[in-house]
């Protein structure tokens, strides 16, 4: 389709303990549309964080093939891969990743240095980025003076600060209670349907799956949109 901007085929990945074989991923498809909130729900330990892993080319697949922005994550070399996680997507974790040596504004822009972008410009689009997410004036905040909510929030702002054309959120609730549970889920949904960011969460609470547009259940490494 015109405007599917990541695309899933026949994802395989199995981990070896011992004798043992554990195929957590079996033949997984997935396609999603810019503009869409997926929500892939399952409980701890189902393969949730590899598949997302895998979708934003942090891991390879044993098998299958990932296509985000119609480009082949499978076929290109390190740096270019490197790239196009930088530039067009963004990832969010349940731990925020933080630089505790630098204030909200300068961890914001972190990815701006690495694309290359000088001081001036990235410290404008960060600016913006916290504007969209209404965390503007702590912007010289440090990351330790905040609560978890806050630096949540903040990794947030990160992961939108290149305008990639897909956020990953791997149990971005995870860590917080349900009052900042809400509050990030509220934000998110302004962001997906007032900016049209196309979002992909993996959790196992089921409260964030009522955000969300079109929503999957990963069972014994299978994807369906059937929680049957």
């Amino acid at each position: 389709m015109e405007n599917t901007i990541l695309k899933a085929e026949n994802i395989t990945k199995t981990f070896i303990s011992g004798n043992e074989r554990l195929e957590v991923l079996k033949n997984v498809d997935l396609e999603v549309k810019a503009g869409e909130w997926v929500c892939i729900l399952g409980p701890s330990g189902t393969g949730k964080s590899t598949l997302l892993h895998i979708l934003g080319g942090l891991d390879l697949p044993d098998a299958g093939s990932v296509m985000v922005n119609h480009t082949n994550l499978q076929s290109i070399n390190h740096q270019q891969l490197s790239d196009i996680r930088n530039k067009h997507i963004g990832f969010v974790f349940q731990f925020h990743h933080l630089l505790p040596e630098f204030n909200v504004l300068e961890n914001v822009a972190m990815p701006l240095f690495i694309a290359g972008l000088n001081h001036q410009q990235a410290f404008t689009q960060a600016e913006h980025a916290l504007q969209d997410i209404g965390f503007w004036e702590r912007r010289f905040s440090r990351t330790t003076e905040l609560s978890g909510g806050e630096k949540q929030k903040v990794a947030l702002a990160r992961a939108l600060v290149t305008n990639p054309i897909i956020v990953l959120a791997d149990e971005p609730t995870g860590n917080l209670d349900v009052t900042n549970t809400e509050s990030l889920l509220v934000t998110l949904q302004r962001i997906n349907q007032e900016k049209k960011v196309t979002i992909l969460t993996v959790t196992h609470n089921q409260h964030v799956v009522d955000y969300a547009t079109r929503k999957f259940w990963l069972k014994n490494g299978k994807l369906s949109e059937n929680s049957k």
